[in-house]
């Protein structure tokens, strides 16, 4: 779901949208779509939901730190780095 997020950074405001990165809503403990996260972890369950979940939290946290210009930049940061988590390269991204 789209997020307005607002706060401080260096002793100044700031406020942003965060758009949706996908156009379902539901809460990532739904029964009806339980998820092992031990396996989602690893790659042996994939929710487009969970990700986007994930990816969306980890893109703001950087954008937070200042680990990116914006929050698109820190999304794609964030994919790659999700994408990345399960290999040797994940070591040095």
């Amino acid at each position: 779901k789209t997020v307005e997020v607002f706060g401080l950074r260096k002793g100044k405001h700031i406020k942003a949208i965060a758009p949706a990165l996908i156009n379902e809503t539901r809460k990532l403990h739904d029964p009806d779509h339980l998820i092992d996260l031990r396996d989602f972890w690893l790659g042996r369950q994939s929710d487009a939901f969970a990700r986007a979940t994930v990816i969306g939290t980890a893109g703001l946290a950087l954008w937070t730190v200042g680990a990116t210009p914006d929050i698109a930049a820190a999304d794609r940061l964030a994919t790659r780095l999700w994408d990345v988590r399960l290999t040797h390269e994940s070591l040095y991204a």
